[in-house]
């Protein structure tokens, strides 16, 4: 009898291994992955060594180059949605460079000459209100692979998607300064330091979602901040200096342009402009072998997208001013992700040294 329980287990436990196993994803969402790659942008992709999950490192070419089966699907959109977020990562770094920098200069200007000082406010406001819009499309698109999988990521309890906190935070900051009264009389300082605030914390939950996943490749990571060198290098800090900070504005907001051209609609993505929603074209579904419930082909919606997206990114007339790169404590470091999420993380350092950066930036005093 005792042995006949051990065989029934045994048989069951088996029967519950196979069906787990043969259990993948439906053959629509492999072909809407296999269709996604063909998109000549991914191939493009420069800012990613490798990335990190379920123990292997995965390269862009081991994601992309071979044919997606029903039993890697859930896989290969797994590390798609780590890859392409260890890219907006790296994109991000860049990007809070460029924003820390340039609330440097508009201080430098405002304790000059406060008119001046309120109208480079103005201009970071406007950048940083184009760069949340960048923000929402990588949300977006993140979450558009995600949901192929059978066990989306966002959805899950424990952990959160890839940039999750970091995006909110810049939402949550785009609202703050939306509700904030704003006008000449008021004091530009509080602003510039609220800032400063939200974009430290941005930063940090950045470097923390690198180092669990990311090994970015370091000489691609500031290649903004590093245009914005050349622009600002060796001038001498005086009023006149609002049309280099004006300058460089001009150059942050044609980099957010080319930025997105390149990481979301090179990619396959595209943004339904009346609701919102970020999703993978249904061209790409492709010839299914399956039928299955057309409303599983639904886009991927992305959480309040402002109705002036296209407004704030594409209107040359709107577009304003901005910038000095200022090289902070992670331009020093090595963003280096390891094999599990649960271990602790070393950053290691770079030749770039705080001697250095301390006489670039005294060259603006």
């Amino acid at each position: 009898m005792t042995s006949l329980n051990v065989v029934s287990k045994c048989l069951l436990l088996f029967c519950v291994i196979v069906y787990t196993e043969s259990k993948g994803n439906t053959i629509r969402n492999c072909n809407i992955m296999n269709n996604l790659f063909k998109n000549i942008g991914w191939k493009n992709l420069k800012r990613v060594k490798h990335i990190t999950y379920l123990n292997n490192n995965n390269n862009l070419l081991s994601i992309i180059q071979e044919p997606i089966i029903p039993a890697t699907c859930c896989t290969k959109i797994r590390a798609t949605t780590i890859f392409l977020g260890c890219t907006y990562a790296s994109i991000l770094l860049d990007i809070v460079t460029v924003v820390e920098n340039q609330r440097l200069f508009c201080e430098k200007i405002m304790n000059n000459n406060k008119l001046q000082g309120h109208n480079g406010t103005e201009k970071l406001l406007d950048i940083l209100s184009n760069i949340t819009s960048f923000a929402k499309l990588m949300q977006g698109a993140l979450y558009a692979i995600e949901k192929l999988h059978r066990k989306p990521w966002n959805h899950l309890v424990r952990y959160h998607i890839i940039l999750k906190l970091a995006i909110d935070k810049f939402l949550n900051l785009q609202n703050q300064l939306n509700n904030q009264p704003y006008s000449k009389e008021i004091d530009n300082n509080a602003i510039l330091h609220n800032i400063k605030l939200n974009i430290t914390q941005i930063e940090r939950n950045i470097k923390l979602d690198v180092m669990k996943y990311c090994k970015l490749e370091r000489s691609n990571i500031f290649v903004l901040a590093n245009k914005l060198k050349v622009e600002y290098n060796n001038i001498q800090f005086n009023e006149e200096n609002i049309k280099f900070y004006n300058s460089g504005s001009e150059i942050i907001l044609s980099e957010i342009k080319m930025l997105i051209l390149e990481n979301f609609t090179n990619l396959g993505f595209e943004l339904n402009s009346k609701n919102g929603e970020i999703f993978i074209p249904s061209s790409l579904d492709g010839d299914f072998e399956e039928a299955e419930n057309k409303s599983e082909i639904s886009p991927a919606p992305i959480p309040v997208f402002l109705d002036s997206f296209n407004k704030e990114v594409d209107n040359d007339s709107e577009i304003s001013p901005a910038t000095i790169p200022v090289f902070y404590d992670f331009l020093q470091k090595d963003l280096i992700g390891d094999v599990t999420m649960n271990d602790e993380f070393e950053i290691e350092t770079e030749d770039l040294t705080k001697k250095e950066t301390r006489n670039f930036i005294s060259s603006f005093k």
